[in-house]
């Protein structure tokens, strides 16, 4: 099964904002309609929606690897969006519904992980209710 982390771009090298400050801009799908994550789970396209939405008006940030917030000077988020159509990205086609994001990372050491590919790509790092009858056949 193909893994979401394949599908980061990352741009190279790294951009200036107008303040002058470096940065690697980030973008890649964060939840995608049916697709069975890391964790073996999923969502349909109206939860992934809710949850894009949610996340915008309620929180508006990032962990390092779940645990602790990143400060906007190391990592902002600069494009949230839930696709209306089908999305060409990384060679591959993604489903309406698809959350897509982008940030800009400033921080040095974080950037070497991505380049790297010690962090490949994002996740919501939330929780929410099961419900078996609703699972994916395929």
């Amino acid at each position: 099964m193909e893994q979401l982390h394949e599908f980061i771009e990352k741009s190279a090298p790294l951009q200036k904002d107008r303040l002058g400050r470096e940065y690697l801009y980030v973008f890649a799908p964060v939840l995608v309609p049916d697709y069975v994550d890391l964790q073996k789970q999923w969502g349909r396209p109206g939860t992934i929606e809710s949850a894009a939405h949610e996340f915008i008006e309620k929180y508006q940030g990032s962990k390092y690897r779940h645990k602790s917030f990143l400060n906007k000077e190391a990592a902002a988020i600069v494009e949230s969006y839930v696709s209306k159509s089908v999305s060409e990205f990384g060679g591959r086609s993604f489903p309406a519904g698809t959350w897509f994001m982008a940030f800009k990372v400033f921080n040095k050491e974080l950037i070497h992980q991505i380049q790297t590919g010690q962090i490949t790509g994002f996740s919501i790092g939330g929780s929410g209710d099961l419900n078996p009858d609703s699972w994916p056949t395929k």
